[in-house]
């Protein structure tokens, strides 16, 4: 099967440098992108409208 030009299939957490321990506030995050949240084990999360 071939694979979407461009994709290098590295985890999207990866490419923003996201690590466990972190503290993170995501503002204004699309709906599509929430697994982001629990992408990796965050010492806090903060959502913004």
């Amino acid at each position: 099967m071939a694979t979407a030009a461009g994709y290098s299939g590295t985890p999207l957490p990866a490419k923003l440098g996201l690590k466990d321990g972190m503290i993170a506030a995501f503002i204004a995050l699309p709906r599509e992108l929430e697994s982001l949240t629990g992408a990796v084990d965050f010492a806090e999360v903060d959502r913004l409208a």
